[in-house]
């Protein structure tokens, strides 16, 4: 089992360190929640048939197994928190610190995360969303299993199965209109627990057959390797695309119940079995020490991606080590701690941790850390965007289940001229600020996040296809517009589509312009403003500068100009070879993440891109 813990665990480090050979080693994540259900609901229902089941000793085992060294790596990463942290980011992170230790950080970064997630990435405590899942349904199993008590295994297996896949049925629709719920909530992600328990409850029954078993093995850990290569942060997921990792865990699992096989024996290569050992502590603290390093905090900048990728995950394996040896080891122990110790420690643990996060959160940050300009601009961090944006009636998001306003968003003065700006939340960052360069034109919004405007639309997100095929393919034939503005967060894929939509509204007359990407960067820009300033390094953001956004705005540029469509390069506008704008004249951080413009920011870039787009 500590081997395939190994395949695991992994590829989660390997993703998040930015190998970028595995770009689906985020499905490590599945492999546990497999291996989870297959070992914990074994143990329930073994004890419960044995007479000896007790939900006290369950959770005891639960929270030495779970909590010592969860909460040894938050203790440590708060305290790195309030050092390196900007008061906006800390505030944040004293909010996920306080879900995290009440087992619902999944339910706080779904609230949270949107498609501003630049920042939701560096959240130090990310990855405790997991935990949350998993403690969450083994809030639930203990009790259905109680209430099934005395059913045989084949009924209860049609119970658990039924409920299997009525939670992949929810995963896979929930997909169209809620991605993020889809992605952290335990409704959607169930099946994948679910899965193990069936086969610790004899779902399929083992087999004798080495050849059949040999086969099962080798064919399981292909679908986890063609999951862990193929899939990316594009696909929609989990939803079908998790069947893959979850069935090969599976698979891996039921052949290892009939008897030895040579999956078996790879599985017990002993560097294996060690990563497997240290596999819970290896995911808790490799995600903080990856994040604070990606924050420019721990390492530099001048240092080469190769070698950061060795040490981020030498020191991972380092602190894994450490945590295993001397937290998670004695603490299981129960020589070591007795139980009334434990539940004491526990509590108390829990109650500070929580009481930590909401005084930071109230305490705003602690911006008395920083010079008072510095914390000024790293306060830009928290910017609020919805009221610039229209978030909720001209820019709707899967996430908050919005419907978009036809009416008020696309109607104005029939006296004045007419302009329609369609696409995501790039595009909706320009919104106020072209209406506040143009106030005698109607600058019409329809946006929707994630949404590239394209006809037709072949985006998973339900939403989003429903809208821009109403708009290309109903709204806009036959209106009278002066013009219609294609903007979005480009990028290679979208180029065919793009281009082919732009002629194909060009044909039915519409004057169309293609507004290329704004230039992003590697780190939140505000961060990458205060750092600057701290250290006097005016240099720091353009050396942050993602160099493919500018090459990718070339390209387009190109391809606009041989196919006859006009196009506007942004970048042109506050860019030189050098640096780009990074302030408005007020200071004011253009972006507040690494991409999405402030409202301010929006006016500057909106002010130098209006007479572009309507003439002088």
């Amino acid at each position: 089992m500590d081997g395939l813990r190994a395949v695991a665990v992994l590829p989660v480090v390997a993703y998040h360190a930015g190998f970028s050979q595995i770009p689906g080693g985020f499905v490590g994540v599945d492999v546990f929640f497999v291996i989870s259900g297959f070992l914990i609901s074994g143990i329930v229902q073994d004890e419960i048939e044995a007479g000896r089941f007790s939900l006290i000793s369950f959770y005891e085992r639960r929270v030495r197994r779970i909590l010592p060294a969860l909460f040894v790596m938050m203790a440590a990463a708060t305290a790195a928190a309030i050092w390196l942290l900007l008061p906006a980011e800390l505030v944040a992170y004293g909010q996920s610190l306080a879900a995290a230790t009440l087992s619902a950080s999944n339910v706080w970064f779904w609230l949270k995360t949107d498609y501003f997630d630049e920042i939701a990435r560096q959240a130090p405590l990310l990855h405790t969303w997991s935990l949350a899942v998993e403690e969450q349904f083994y809030l639930v199993l203990p009790g259905l299993l109680l209430l099934a008590r005395g059913t045989s295994r084949r009924v209860l297996c049609w119970i658990i199965g039924a409920l299997a896949l009525a939670s992949l049925a929810w995963s896979a629709f929930s997909l169209t209109w809620q991605p993020e719920a889809a992605y952290y909530l335990l409704p959607s992600r169930a099946w994948e627990l679910a899965l193990g328990a069936l086969l610790a409850f004899g779902f399929p029954p083992a087999s004798p057959n080495r050849w059949l078993r040999e086969a099962a093995g080798f064919g399981g850990l292909a679908a986890i390797a063609y999951a862990v290569l193929t899939l990316t942060v594009k696909t929609p997921f989990p939803g079908l695309a998790a069947l893959a990792p979850c069935l090969g865990t599976a698979a891996v699992l039921w052949a290892g119940q009939g008897g030895d096989s040579w999956v078996r024996r790879v599985m017990s290569f002993r560097p294996l079995v060690w990563v497997g050992l240290i596999s819970y502590s290896l995911y808790l603290w490799h995600w903080p020490v990856i994040v604070f390093q990606n924050a420019g905090l721990l390492l530099g900048d001048d240092i080469s991606p190769k070698l950061e990728k060795m040490i981020l995950v030498t020191v991972s394996l380092a602190l894994a080590w450490a945590s295993w040896w001397f937290v998670e080891r004695p603490f299981r122990q129960r020589g070591v701690f007795g139980r009334r110790t434990v539940f004491i420690m526990a509590g108390v643990g829990a109650a500070s941790l929580v009481l930590v996060g909401l005084g930071l959160a109230w305490a705003q940050g602690l911006p008395g850390r920083l010079p008072a300009h510095a914390a000024w601009t790293g306060s830009w961090i928290g910017y609020d965007q919805r009221a610039a944006y229209r978030e909720g009636t001209c820019f709707v998001t899967a996430r908050a289940r919005q419907s978009f306003d036809y009416d008020g968003c696309l109607s104005g003065d029939p006296g004045r001229p007419t302009y329609l700006l369609i696409g995501d939340s790039h595009a909706a960052a320009l919104w106020s600020g072209l209406a506040k360069a143009l106030p005698d034109a109607n600058v019409l919004q329809a946006t929707n996040g994630g949404c590239r405007p394209v006809f037709p639309s072949a985006s998973s997100d339900k939403g989003c296809a429903v809208m821009m095929n109403r708009l290309f393919g109903r709204w806009i034939p036959g209106r009278r517009l002066d013009g219609v503005w294609l903007a979005g967060r480009w990028g290679e894929a979208d180029l065919k589509s793009l281009f082919e939509t732009a002629e194909d509204l060009k044909a039915q007359g519409v004057n169309v312009t293609v507004i290329g990407p704004l230039i992003r960067y590697d780190k939140v820009l505000p961060r990458l403003l205060v750092l600057s300033e701290l250290d006097n390094d005016p240099g720091l953001p353009a050396r942050h500068r993602l160099t493919e956004i500018l090459a990718l705005d070339a390209r387009m540029k190109t391809m606009a100009a041989r196919r006859g469509i006009e196009y506007l390069s942004l970048n042109d506008l506050i860019c030189d070879a050098k640096a780009c704008v990074t302030r408005t004249k007020d200071g004011v951080p253009l972006q507040f993440d690494g991409g999405h413009l402030t409202g301010e920011g929006s006016a500057l870039v909106g002010a130098l891109a209006a007479p572009k787009l309507v003439g002088p």
